[in-house]
C-alpha cells in the first residue's frame, strides 16, 4: 500500500494530559477521530483516579464502532467505573512495570496487563508471563515504549539468549500476548512479525501526545503538527507526514547488505532514531551483521 494514498490511520494511540483538557478539546480531537473513521483507539490516562476525561471520550465515542482499549494504573478504577466502561464496551487493561508488584495485585485486575519493558525490568519477562497464565489472565501487551520514559530497552546478546531458553520451556496456551517491537516479536514467537513491512508510524498508526500533538508513534518525538491548531486530515496529507513516512519505510543505509532487510525493514525505527540520532543507521538491538557477512 502507497503512504500516499491513505488518508487517515487505521490505529492511534493517545495518551491522557495529567491536568486533563477542557470540553472543546476532548470534542474536536473525538470528531477528529470520528470523521477519519478510526478501527482501534487506545487510551492511556495514569492518573489516579482515572481523569474524567476518559468518561467524556466514552460517552462521544460510544455510538461509533471505534474498539477502544483503556490503560490504566490498577488502583485507578472503583468498580462503579469498570462498569460503566465494560458498558461501553471499553478493554481495559492495568500497567505495571514490575512482576512483584503484578503479582501482588492480579487477583484484582479488571483485564489485561500491560508490561512496559525496560533495560531494568527485561529479565522479569518470564516471570510476568507465568504470573498471567497461573492467574488466568488472558492478555498481556508489551506495550510501544514512551519517548522520555524510563531507559530505552536494548538487551545483549547473552540477555536475549536468556529470554529466549526460558520461553521455550514455557507453555503460552491460553495468554494472548500483543507484541510491537520487532526484537521481542521475535524472541516471543520464534520468527520475525509477518507484516514484512516494518514499521507502520505514520502509515497506519499515530501517537496523541498528552500535549495533542501528532507523531509517528509513541516512541518517535517527531511532531507532524498537532490537534489544537489543525485537523488530523491535515496533519495526514502534509508533507510532515508523507516526508517522514518515506524515510521510515526505506531499508536503513547501514542495512542495505544485510540478507533479512526486506523482513524487518531495519527494525524498531524509533528506538534506533532516540538511541543514535538518525533513521540511517542500524537497529541497536539488531544482531545481525548488516555487511552481509
Amino acid at each position: 500500500m502507497n503512504p500516499d494514498n491513505l488518508i487517515d490511520p487505521f490505529i492511534v494511540y493517545w495518551d491522557i494530559h495529567p491536568s486533563g483538557y477542557d470540553d472543546a478539546a476532548v470534542s474536536k480531537v473525538c470528531d477528529e477521530l470520528i470523521k477519519s473513521k478510526i478501527f482501534v483507539l487506545n487510551l492511556r490516562d495514569l492518573s489516579v483516579p482515572v481523569s474524567a476525561v476518559v468518561t467524556s471520550i466514552a460517552e462521544k465515542l460510544a455510538v461509533t464502532n471505534i474498539r477502544t482499549r483503556l490503560t490504566v494504573r490498577h488502583d485507578a478504577l472503583e468498580s462503579a467505573a469498570i462498569k460503566i466502561l465494560r458498558d461501553r464496551k471499553i478493554s481495559i487493561f492495568t500497567e505495571t512495570d514490575s512482576a512483584d508488584r503484578l503479582q501482588a495485585v492480579a487477583d484484582s485486575l479488571a483485564g489485561g496487563v500491560s508490561f512496559p519493558v525496560s533495560n531494568r525490568n527485561f529479565h522479569e519477562i518470564p516471570a510476568v508471563i507465568s504470573c498471567c497464565i497461573n492467574k488466568r489472565i488472558t492478555e498481556l501487551e508489551f506495550p510501544i515504549q514512551r519517548n522520555g520514559e524510563n531507559d530505552m530497552y536494548c538487551p545483549g546478546p547473552e540477555e536475549v539468549d536468556r529470554l529466549s531458553r526460558a520461553l521455550k520451556s514455557m507453555s503460552l496456551q491460553g495468554l494472548k500476548m500483543m507484541i510491537h517491537d520487532p526484537l521481542l516479536w521475535k524472541v516471543c514467537f520464534n520468527k520475525d512479525r509477518p507484516e514484512g513491512m516494518g514499521c507502520n508510524g505514520a502509515f497506519t498508526m499515530i501517537y496523541i501526545s498528552p500535549a495533542l500533538d501528532v507523531t509517528p508513534c509513541p516512541l518517535l518525538p517527531h511532531s507532524m503538527g498537532s490537534l489544537r491548531t489543525g485537523t488530523l486530515k491535515e496533519i495526514y496529507s502534509s508533507c510532515e507526514r508523507r516526508q517522514i513516512r518515506t524515510e521510515l519505510s526505506l531499508p536503513p543505509q547501514e542495512c542495505r547488505k544485510c540478507a533479512v532487510v526486506d523482513d524487518c525493514k531495519g527494525g524498531c525505527r524509533g528506538r534506533t532514531y532516540v538511541l543514535r540520532g538518525a533513521f540511517d543507521k542500524k537497529d541497536p538491538a539488531c544482531r545481525k551483521d548488516p555487511s552481509g557477512a
